[in-house]
């Protein structure tokens, strides 16, 4: 009798671990209202919950989601698919993804199936009733379909919110139209003033350089996020000797950056005078 139990119990779990489960799809938009002069993306999710209703379905997987504006598709993601794929004004598949915004999802029910969606607002129209559909198949193998709905309203923006983005937006330009530039004076390598030790440089022929001087600039004004910096050689002076040399930017935060000038530790390749010319570039 014990050997029955046993085996009638390890039937069971395997049984109830096969079987599919009642599930809704959930339909969630923001912002709502949407403003077009002033929201510039609007956020889309579809999933897959597990509900007990009259409207729930047995998944056993899922195959495809799709998210709809009307009858025009806006998103999908299919089991064929490595990425979500977001289509162009609603309607074309789009050239470049994040030109008519990004998604990312998973069909895994397991770990609920879902979809999320940022669309760019390309000052069109966005109200409309959109549409979720997740598409999969039951314990029997049959095509099995949960749909939501969602009806986003729009509303025009208040002049004080006009005016709140314009200036968001001249604080934005400002901000990447800031570029300083400069020269640093790293004087010569003759008399053993370059101390900064040892820098690798695997983008060379010779892979190191022995004789190296750090030097830190600071900017006039300070940036919101590390920019680019760019460095050139102005002048140098090697006293009619062998040259080989080097300037290279090591690390660069918003208030400055630490740059190296470097040669060869052969006396034959000594520098006696280098100037760099240096460029900073707000990044987006």
């Amino acid at each position: 009798m014990s050997y029955y139990w046993i085996l009638c119990v390890a039937i069971c779990l395997v049984e109830s671990s096969t079987q599919g489960a009642l599930y809704e799809a959930k339909l969630a938009i923001s912002p709502n209202p949407f403003k077009p002069l002033i929201d510039e993306t609007l956020m889309v999710l579809c999933q897959l919950e597990k509900k007990v209703s009259t409207e729930a379905r047995e998944f056993k997987s899922v195959n495809r989601i799709t998210i709809k504006k009307g009858s025009i598709k806006v998103a999908k993601l299919t089991s064929d698919l490595k990425e979500v794929q977001v289509f162009n004004d609603f309607a074309k598949t789009c050239p470049y993804q994040t030109d008519c915004g990004t998604g990312n999802g998973k069909l895994d029910i397991d770990s609920t199936a879902y979809m999320q969606v940022k669309v760019r607002n390309l000052m069109k129209s966005l109200k409309d009733t959109y549409t979720c559909d997740v598409e999969g198949t039951d314990d029997n193998g049959d095509s099995v379909t949960a749909t939501d709905t969602y009806t986003l309203d729009s509303t025009d923006a208040t002049i004080s919110e006009i005016v709140d983005k314009l200036q968001g937006f001249q604080a934005e330009m400002a901000r990447l139209g800031h570029t300083e530039g400069g020269h640093v004076d790293c004087g010569g390598s003759y008399d053993g003033s370059w101390k900064s030790g040892l820098y690798r440089a695997s983008w060379t022929r010779v892979g190191v350089f022995h004789v190296t001087k750090k030097v830190r600039v600071d900017f006039k004004t300070p940036y919101s996020k590390p920019p680019v910096v760019q460095l050139s050689v102005m002048a140098l002076d090697n006293n009619k000797e062998a040259t080989y040399y080097g300037a290279v930017v090591e690390s660069v935060d918003t208030r400055g950056f630490l740059m190296r000038c470097m040669t060869l530790k052969d006396p034959r390749f000594r520098v006696w005078d280098m100037d760099i010319s240096w460029t900073s570039v707000a990044v987006y």
